[in-house]
């Protein structure tokens, strides 16, 4: 549950201390159809500026093609062939378009892969100078231009910044690492240089001076070393004043919850879009939920009840101070629990494995979940969901113990069943979310938070995604290149 912020931690504690509030949240929903974001929107500025760039990259993919920006105060669409990708910096989002649909993607996500691929070519850097390493080897001026971030706190090679007759050279010791030209056109609407910044590479001191050189670049050229080096040159070929409307048709479908299937499995597109439209049983509801645990003990045992306690509080947070009203249902259960477990020892064996997983005993998590084969709640959703925290945070000593047991320890497994079960409870999709991140994948990742975000239960926005949304409003302010000032 905590891995993501436990990775970014390190990161985010050397950024500025204070980041203010932006105007929209870091989160939203990416299953609005495209009449909700224009009816969102109102009356968006139409694009009045069009640059044309030759671009050409070295290195591991090498390629030559044109790109074509048009670019609006709060928007810009990018062309490169039969490619449209539209950047909204006012909603946050990038949306891949299509004839008959488009996808979307947080705008955070490459952004948040650039800052915590920065932070491992740091660790990389220490291990490679630790061992002698040659003058030849990629240094951080290397990560810092491909990557295109400066994360204060880490090493940085210093560079330095030289201007003849306007062209602005880069060097990094010795070595010429970029160079830019600005153009003599007009100055290009805002939305031009964030979208610029996510094209190309450049080291980040020299794309903030192209930025404060009001003009659009003539060119740009960056090299880097790495496994293997790269190049990149930018080559203006024209400009145009155009007038052209926000270019997200009303008629086209938004996709982006197919990109499930690929991620969690068949089925999860239409149980993440049901849970968030409110459409999936159990919810979304305090009274749809009462109802859902006074019929579990009945049905299937008190201590199923008792362990629908973790969903309620992530789904009703402000229930927690105080359950003692006997007009929430939901409360029943922990009302009643001191009879509960004198009648059935299982439920000790659940809040054992619950309290170990906390207290990082992970060991005695697994004792006290093989003390849970042959109950009725051996295999209940919320009980998988607790152990794969105790498996993913244990690591491969935990599952080797709990496979010796007999336990389960398909991670995988265990935690899609939770969401599967109850897809109101925000904390399962960003646990799930969370393991993602050890692989940077970050777009699955901001996907799966945005869908917590998104549920209409009031633990979306109170409960798990809350700290995780503040973390990526720090990394929206603190490398501004890729947004719109604030």
């Amino acid at each position: 549950m905590r891995a993501l912020l436990n990775m970014l931690l390190p990161v985010l504690a050397i950024l500025t201390s204070a980041a203010p509030a932006f105007a929209r949240p870091a989160l939203g929903n990416p299953f609005a159809s495209a009449q909700a974001i224009l009816a969102e929107r109102g009356d968006a500025a139409h694009a009045t500026f069009r640059a044309t760039y030759d671009l050409t990259l070295t290195g591991g993919d090498p390629s030559n093609v044109t790109l074509i920006i048009d670019a609006a105060p709060e928007w810009a669409l990018v062309r490169r062939g039969d490619d449209a990708l539209l950047y909204d910096f006012e909603l946050g989002q990038t949306f891949d378009l299509h004839e008959q649909n488009f996808v979307s993607q947080n705008m955070l996500a490459p952004v948040l892969f650039r800052v915590m691929e920065r932070q491992n070519r740091a660790l990389l850097q220490r291990i490679t100078d630790g061992a002698g390493g040659s003058a030849e080897l990629p240094d951080a001026c290397d990560a810092d231009i491909e990557l295109g971030v400066v994360v204060p706190g880490l090493p940085s090679a210093r560079i330095t910044l030289s201007e003849t007759r306007g062209t602005v050279r880069a060097r990094c010791g010795r070595r010429e690492v970029g160079v830019f030209e600005p153009s003599a056109g007009a100055a290009p609407p805002a939305a031009f240089w964030p979208t610029l910044r996510s094209l190309v590479y450049a080291h980040p001191a020299l794309f903030a001076r192209a930025r404060q050189s009001g003009h659009a670049p003539q060119s740009i050229q960056a090299s880097f070393r790495g496994v293997p080096a790269g190049s990149m040159r930018l080559r203006l070929t024209a400009t145009e004043t155009i007038d052209e409307a926000y270019p997200l048709p009303a008629a086209v479908a938004n996709t982006t919850a197919q990109s499930l299937e690929q991620a969690l499995g068949p089925g999860f597109a239409q149980i993440a879009t049901d849970a968030v439209a409110g459409r999936a049983p159990n919810g979304p509801t305090l009274e749809a939920w009462s109802d859902y645990v006074r019929q579990t003990g009945p049905r299937d045992g008190d201590a199923a009840a008792v362990a629908l306690m973790n969903v309620t509080f992530n789904m009703f947070p402000a229930l927690q101070p105080d359950c003692a009203n006997p007009n929430v249902g939901a409360c029943e259960p922990i009302r009643n629990i001191r009879s509960i477990m004198t009648r059935d020892p299982a439920v000790r064996g659940f809040f054992d494995m619950v309290l170990t997983e906390q207290q990082h005993d992970f060991p005695s998590g697994v004792t006290a979940r093989a003390s849970l084969k042959g109950t009725r709640i051996e295999h209940h959703p919320v009980v998988d969901a607790a152990f794969a925290l105790i498996l993913t945070e244990g690591g491969e000593p935990i599952v080797a113990q709990a496979r010796a047991a007999g336990l389960p320890t398909d991670i995988d497994a265990l935690q899609l069943n939770a969401i599967r079960a109850y897809p109101y409870n925000p904390a399962y999709w960003t646990d799930f979310a969370d393991r993602l991140a050890s692989g940077y994948e970050y777009d699955k990742v901001l996907l799966l938070y945005e869908i917590a975000y998104s549920l209409p239960v009031p633990g979306a926005h109170a409960g798990a995604p809350a700290g995780r949304e503040q973390g990526l409003e720090r990394v929206r302010h603190d490398f501004p290149d890729y947004f719109l000032p604030q």
